[in-house]
């Protein structure tokens, strides 16, 4: 499968209303992890809610790089970059909030060792779960969103919006391989 995925989300998706945000935009790696036994995802147990793993872009590093360095950061795993998934663009007036993320197919290559997750995600109880792909595209394009912070839940609901996006360009280019 040629085409990337090309994606756009402002509040006019998510809030009914429009305006974009004039923030910078943050430049970030996300990846969909594959080992044997099915997909890597990150579980944040303080609002249930499931993620991918990936991150802001430092300065210095390649997309590709970034994405395997956050990979064994946040999960312990080593991996591999598969292929470009594409580009999803979250932009909020609401939330002032401006992400570009690249989205990259991963394998796991070896064993896993410690995450090194910051304070934040340690108060969060960030840990990592492997979940069937089609259980895994269930609890990210489903999850429901609460947190009390509504500029939060939001950021959420943008997140819950991307992650699923990636995932399921993954699985349809792996249906098609």
């Amino acid at each position: 499968m040629n085409a990337e995925l090309n994606l756009l989300i402002t509040d006019i998706d998510l809030l009914g209303t429009g305006g974009l945000s004039s923030r910078e935009p943050r430049y970030c790696a996300r990846a969909v992890p594959f080992t044997e036994d099915g997909v890597v995802l990150l579980h944040v147990e303080k609002f249930d809610f499931y993620t991918l793993p990936g991150g802001g872009v430092e300065d210095g590093e390649t997309m590709e790089g970034a994405c395997v360095h956050e990979v064994k950061e946040e999960t312990g795993y080593p991996c591999e970059i598969m292929q470009k998934l594409g580009v999803v663009t979250e932009n909020s007036a609401y939330s002032d909030y401006h992400f570009i993320s690249f989205g990259f197919t991963v394998n796991i290559t070896g064993e896993r060792g410690a995450q090194n997750l910051t304070l934040e995600e340690e108060e969060e109880r960030t840990r990592v779960v492997i979940l069937e792909p089609d259980e895994a595209l269930k609890k990210l394009s489903g999850q429901t969103i609460v947190n009390e912070d509504e500029r939060m839940r939001l950021i959420m609901e943008f997140i819950r919006k991307r992650d699923a996006a990636f995932l399921a360009a993954s699985l349809l280019i792996k249906m098609n391989q």
